[in-house]
């Protein structure tokens, strides 16, 4: 099964929003723009992950506070160290062997001491972990802990 189906039905349950160093806006894109409730980019922001300036304007944006917002994302160095900066939960999705550049994915992954609470293979195993951690206690899990 396809990310948007999952995406869906997360809607229902939970606001979804997006940000990114890129130029992509989710608005544009057809699939996403009935899907997305909010969108930060580097270039709103003034700055580009993991600047902890990106991370707060999501959570105006979206009306959340840190401690409630999870990032799913697959650089340890931007996404998930950005995120759990700013008090965020994050879910790491493990990228490709042929993605990324070396900087990328040797640099900034080994260096960064960020362990993020979850960890994927596929974007589609994000819905499980989300819908778990919505049922359990508010706290968040240990680091590197079993979901």
């Amino acid at each position: 099964e396809g990310v948007e189906p999952m995406l869906r039905r997360l809607k229902e349950r939970v606001k979804l929003g997006t940000l990114t160093d890129g130029n992509a806006n989710p608005f544009t894109i057809d699939a996403l723009k009935d899907i997305i409730d909010f969108h930060v980019s580097s270039v709103e922001a003034g700055a580009g992950k993991p600047d902890p300036r990106m991370f707060q304007l999501c959570e105006a944006k979206s009306g959340y506070a840190a401690e409630e917002l999870v990032m799913v994302g697959d650089s340890l160095g931007k996404d998930i160290k950005g995120a759990q900066d700013a008090g965020w939960r994050a879910i790491w999705v493990h990228p490709p062997a042929c993605a990324g550049s070396t900087f990328d994915m040797a640099s900034i992954e080994k260096s960064s001491p960020s362990i993020p609470e979850a960890e994927v293979d596929r974007v589609a195993e994000v819905e499980e972990i989300l819908l778990r951690w919505g049922s359990e206690r508010p706290e968040r899990p240990e680091p590197g802990g079993k979901l």
